[in-house]
């Protein structure tokens, strides 16, 4: 009779459950001052589209030939697309822009209201607050710019006594908007630092300056410099804002109302990031 022999089987693999994803919850410092962000309404931005429209420049199409024709001719006489004119008055590009706010070249601004993220044109912003400079958000301003002016920009400057109309049309959507209040920064307080020092000398020697230039070791056991008994009293009065008081002075005249603390704020990870493709 032939038996049965037993025949070993793989253990099944466990399935995984997916369950809940994993949140990552991290803590971040913001300002607790709300951010100023004046995005216009889809009326305004039909205007402002409008009123950019009529600077509108011809940009000319060139059509790049396929490399199989451009690798048999020389580099230097390959064709090259044509230069797109430029509208005199209008600066392009958020670098650009902070020089002239800060050069105070410009007097009126437009900022793509779908940058991401939005504080790489935020100093733009509180430079036209500080010098009261009107601007606003346009969604859609690097389209229109690419369509209009064939460069697409996330800032559009407007240069000073050039292009009266569209600075009209820019202040007059910033009035709409609240304006932030305006704080006004501290005075440096500038006063003398006066250190009074009195050295109470309980050894009565007159030391000159050229006895004992060098010393000398006469024995490994015991110190050739002694330090004297001299007891030192400063009396250090500090005032200002870079300095710690350690006297009992008066308080500095800085308000402490006019700045506000960070928060910490706790967020979620962006699901919508660009993730790496894995090869």
């Amino acid at each position: 009779m032939l038996k049965k022999m037993d025949v070993q089987t793989l253990p099944k693999k466990k399935t995984i459950s997916k369950g809940k994803m994993k949140k990552s919850i991290k803590n971040v410092l913001y300002r607790p001052d709300a951010v100023r962000w004046p995005q216009t309404s889809e009326n305004d931005s039909l205007e402002l589209e409008t009123a950019l429209s009529t600077y509108r420049v011809d940009i000319p199409v060139f059509k790049k030939p396929h490399w199989n024709e451009l690798k048999h001719i020389e580099k230097e006489k390959r064709p090259k697309a044509p230069p797109i004119p430029k509208v005199e008055g209008l600066i392009f590009g958020i670098s650009e822009g902070l020089t002239a706010l800060e050069n105070r070249q410009c007097w009126a601004v437009i900022i793509e209201a779908s940058v991401v993220p939005r504080t790489i044109v935020q100093p733009v912003i509180e430079a036209c607050v500080q010098d009261n400079i009107p601007v606003v958000c346009l969604a859609g301003l690097r389209k229109i710019s690419l369509n209009h002016f064939g460069i697409p920009t996330s800032c559009l400057c407007i240069k000073n006594e050039q292009l009266p109309d569209l600075k009209n049309q820019i202040l007059a959507i910033s009035n709409k908007f609240n304006k932030p209040i305006k704080l006004e920064q501290n005075k440096k307080i500038v006063e003398p630092m006066e250190v009074d020092t009195a050295i109470e000398n309980q050894n009565d020697t007159n030391i000159s300056k050229n006895e004992f230039s060098y010393l000398h070791r006469s024995d490994k056991r015991t110190r050739v410099f002694i330090p004297s008994d001299a007891k030192e009293v400063a009396k250090n009065d500090f005032s200002g804002q870079n300095f710690i008081s350690f006297s009992n002075n008066q308080e500095s005249e800085s308000n402490s109302k006019e700045f506000m603390k960070m928060t910490v704020k706790k967020i979620l990870g962006n699901a919508n990031r660009v993730k790496r493709k894995k090869n």
